[in-house]
């Protein structure tokens, strides 16, 4: 491991446009962790550096070694500005900090000037106090001699003050809280040095606000709860939070994103003042991130993640984008999200993320679910429960849009007004109107009473006067007739019981059915178009299930196994997850943990995990719900063997191929013995044996594994069957991988023809075997025939839902056949059929770009044209090239550093609209 000589590399990748910021960043995060692997490598793995462009950041290297002398330190010194010393220390690295640490100061840096004081030199300031430190620096209490009046005075710690990369960062700070003059953000009074020296320490001076930090009070609110605290205690809390979003609401206004919001950065003052500090890992939000770390986590929440089990500082309040190192994707946003931690905070009296060290509580906040208040205290009002969830929305685009628009919640739940992410029942709206009209609600109560009293009064009087006998057998009477009623009651609840049952089974099979017949693929229905109706059944049908069945747990568990395995179809995982767990809670609750039905839930939740990308909660979820089924329930039964068919697919997603051959023979044994050969899930667990074997490098022994189930499912199911179409589909490109491609090309051809009765000629999957048919077409060199299948596909295609890649891939083959045949007006033509598809999205304008950059290098070259006319009709596609580039620029293509590299783009780089517009996209220094 040479650091230096790896940091020297990935400053000179990232100066010579190779890279950007976030890139950058990212490759140093992963080399902490890898760092027997050449920072080199790690790039190329990425696809952020080709060979070639290896070699030239290579012999860049050793052309600055070499003006330095050989010496890796100097190179790397005079190469490593602030901005990425800044950006490499943020990493947390030990070894990137010590070497650092040796380097000389990097160059252009301004720090603070002041004038002289006229007259006779004194101090101003005289400290009285530590007051409370940071990762950063100090605060001390000071006195202010000239105002007499205290104030809070903040500098470097010693150890930090000899970096001047720590100066500019702590200037920062200074110089974005003081620009930010809002009564809860608190004010800074002066910036300026101890002395003259130019060297001298810098410090600033900050109003002094006497209290507690909203940490202390929301701990004391809470230790005190149970004893009768003052009712007006929490109203108080939510009022203070009410402030904190109007000072970040007011920051987000500048373009100030805080970033590091958490209790112990809020100061609640002795006299009702609300007042937000920490500003030193702000961000302008249209300025450079000047101090842009993979992770934004501050010193002092570093040294708490190292005392187990305690809450972690800043970590605990992170969005998932910052958690992830996006830092693209900071925005208001993720102050959005801080701020719901410390609201949840506030209601719970813990933070809304805890963990044992900070790469598990990082991972909580990437992959594990939205934090929810009432499940750590069922007596927060769902009101405020809602409102926190939607402010700690793991999808960014979920919480609410400002932070204006989050005060404003909280101010309608403190004024017992209806807030707008939370449906309340009808019991809460009648609560709210008996407590909004209690003279109406009083005078009605009143009315009814006196007249209950008085017809009570008026019967007794008049009862007075009849015949005691007749009275008495009155009563008899009555006690019959009522005795009577009850029997009949009684037959009558059990009747409406029992109709009720019914009705609710009936209820649920239709649910049930909807959403399996949407998403059955029948006939000729193309995937798009059952994805939607599928959609649809399911909209439908989650709050029919969330309302009509909550006393009746274990249908509502069916129900939502039901719609979890509905969203997996949908690819909503997340959603798969929420259901899949609560089916299995409730499963548990009432059946047991070891009961089929549970266990057959805990599947469709490693499924979930699957589709989450947490494949080792996965693999461990399955191998413990399988050796439970072996033992509850039997070695062959059904659902066993289906979770030895999932655990092997698991096996091979964590790269254990042999693993998942040696499990998938022992089911297929079983299978066969248990359910027959022919057996819809024996043929399932045939397909998955083949994927072991390829994933084994076994590819003979799957293509004959493929070839028996090919047989079984034409005899079983038809040669037209969609089953069967995917198997010979899978023959064919077992064909291709062992080299056989005619007969992968024939075996194609024949598969696509009878997907175009089954299934359509513009299903998915006929363009998918459309497009391999291409490919072994290209391979075969037979391009010339790929053409008008090209053309074919792309007609089919138009508008329908297919692979994403698959149009852009074919027309890219398409523009590559006309452009080595050196054919100006079949290049032409690609671009125009391109240009036909309609599509807006950034990278789609870049690629007609692209292609009709490449019409004007072949049309230079045309020799059936004269020069003139080739010069004429290159430049008008020049210009077209241009015009496609502007706009895939103004759609959001930023990526200077491709258009740089970029072959296709060689007609456009003299030109001086080309040149004005990648200086426009290149990142600001």
């Amino acid at each position: 491991m040479d650091t230096d000589r790896n940091l020297l590399f990935g400053v000179l990748a990232l100066q010579a446009a190779y890279l950007d910021n976030n890139q950058f960043a990212e490759v140093c995060a992963a080399w902490t962790t890898r760092k027997e692997t050449p920072l080199a490598d790690l790039l190329v793995e990425r696809g952020w550096l080709q060979p070639e462009e290896r070699q030239e950041v290579e012999r860049l290297v050793e052309r600055h070694l070499k003006r330095h002398g050989g010496d890796v330190k100097k190179s790397l010194g005079a190469v490593a500005d602030g901005n990425i010393r800044d950006m490499v220390r943020d990493q947390g690295d030990t070894d990137l900090r010590q070497s650092l640490s040796s380097l000389p100061p990097a160059a252009g840096y301004v720090l603070v000037t002041t004038t002289a004081q006229p007259g006779v030199q004194r101090l101003r300031y005289s400290i009285t106090r530590l007051h409370g430190e940071g990762g950063l620096g100090k605060v001390f209490v000071a006195h202010d001699n000239d105002l007499q009046r205290d104030v809070a005075l903040k500098e470097l710690k010693p150890e930090r003050s000899g970096h001047p990369e720590m100066w500019r960062r702590f200037l920062k700070e200074a110089q974005i809280t003081g620009q930010l003059e809002h009564p809860n953000i608190v004010p800074v009074y002066e910036l300026a040095r101890r002395s003259e020296a130019e060297e001298a320490q810098p410090f600033y001076t900050m109003r002094l606000v006497r209290g507690q930090t909203l940490r202390e009070a929301v701990r004391d609110y809470h230790q005190r709860k149970n004893e009768g605290v003052d009712p007006l205690a929490l109203h108080r809390l939510l009022s203070a939070f009410i402030n904190i979003c109007q000072a970040i609401g007011y920051a987000h206004s500048r373009g100030v994103v805080h970033r590091d919001l958490k209790p112990e950065n809020v100061v609640l003052g002795s006299f009702g003042e609300v007042v937000v500090l920490d500003w030193g890992l702000a961000k302008m939000v249209d300025g450079p991130d000047e101090a842009s770390p993979a992770i934004a986590v501050s010193e002092d929440a570093r040294t708490e993640a190292t005392q187990t089990g305690r809450a972690l500082g800043s970590p605990a309040y992170m969005a998932p984008e910052q958690a992830e190192g996006r830092m693209d994707l900071i925005d208001p946003r993720t102050d959005i999200y801080g701020l719901g931690g410390i609201l949840f905070e506030i209601l719970t009296g813990r933070p809304p993320h805890t963990g044992q060290d900070t790469a598990e509580l990082l991972r909580q906040i990437v992959h594990g679910e939205t934090p929810r208040t009432r499940r750590v205290d069922p007596t927060i009002p769902p009101a405020l429960d809602a409102i926190c969830a939607k402010a700690m929305a793991k999808n960014r685009g979920d919480r609410y849009g400002k932070a204006a628009d989050l005060a404003d919640e909280v101010q309608r739940y403190l004024a017992d007004q209806p807030v707008s992410c939370y449906g309340e029942p009808w019991t809460v709206r009648a609560g709210r109107f008996a407590r909004k009209h209690k003279v109406v609600v009083a005078t009605a109560a009143a009315v009814l009473f006196t007249a209950t009293i008085g017809l009570a009064a008026g019967l007794y009087f008049v009862s007075a006067e009849k015949n005691r006998t007749e009275l008495a057998r009155q009563g008899e009477e009555t006690q019959r007739i009522a005795a009577e009623n009850q029997a009949e009651l009684a037959r009558k609840n059990e009747t409406d019981a029992r109709d009720r049952e019914a009705e609710t089974r009936a209820a649920l099979d239709f649910v049930e059915n909807k959403i399996l017949a949407a998403a059955r693929p029948e006939g000729k229905k193309g995937g798009l178009g059952r994805t939607v109706s599928l959609r649809k059944a399911v909209e439908a049908a989650l709050p029919f299930v969330e309302e009509s069945f909550t006393s009746q747990p274990l249908i509502e568990a069916r129900l939502r196994m039901t719609m979890g395995n509905s969203f997996i179809y949908l690819g909503d995982a997340n959603l798969a997850e929420e259901q899949f767990r609560k089916a299995a809670a409730t499963n548990t609750k009432y059946r047991g943990a070891d009961h089929a039905e549970t266990l057959r839930n805990l599947s469709g939740l490693a499924t979930s995990y699957d589709a989450l990308g947490k494949k080792a909660d996965a693999l461990k979820l399955r191998e413990q719900t399988l050796a439970t089924q072996k033992t509850k329930l039997a070695p062959d039964h059904p659902d066993t063997l289906m979770s030895m068919n999932n655990l092997a697919l698991s096996y091979i997603a964590m790269n254990r191929p042999a693993d998942a051959v040696k499990l998938q023979e022992e089911t297929l044994v079983l299978m066969k013995g248990k359910l027959g050969p022919e057996h819809p899930d024996t043929l399932v667990s045939m397909h998955n044996l083949a994927v072991s074997y390829i994933h084994a490098g076994r590819p003979a022994d799957a293509l004959k594994v493929l070839e028996e189930t090919f047989a079984l499912q034409k005899a079983k199911l038809g040669a037209d069957h969609p089953d069967t179409l995917t198997t010979m589909s899978n023959v064919s490109a077992s064909y291709y991988n062992l080299g056989r491609h005619e007969e992968a090309l024939k075996l194609m051809r024949e598969t696509i023809k009878l997907q175009e009765v089954k299934l359509g000629p513009d299903h998915p999957e006929t363009l998918a075997n459309m497009g391999r048919v291409i490919a072994n077409l290209v391979v075969l060199k037979r391009m010339g025939e790929t053409v008008p299948i090209i053309d074919e596909c792309v007609r089919r295609a138009a508008g329908k839902d297919v692979h994403p890649a698959l149009i852009p891939g074919v027309m890219e083959l398409r523009l590559s056949y006309f452009k080595q045949s050196k054919d100006a007006a079949g290049c032409r033509a690609t671009a125009e059929m391109w240009e036909k598809l309609n599509r807006t999205d950034a990278a789609s304008l870049y690629i007609a770009a692209c292609m009709r950059a490449v019409t004007a290098a072949v049309l230079k070259q045309d020799p059936k044209t004269s020069v003139a006319d080739a010069t004429r009709l290159a430049n008008e596609e020049a210009d077209r090239a241009m015009a496609w580039l502007t706009k895939a620029a103004a759609a959001g293509y930023k990526d200077a550093a491709n258009m740089k590299k970029d072959k296709d783009l060689d007609p456009l780089r003299d030109r001086d609209d080309f040149k004005k517009l990648l200086a426009e996209l290149e990142p600001k220094k």
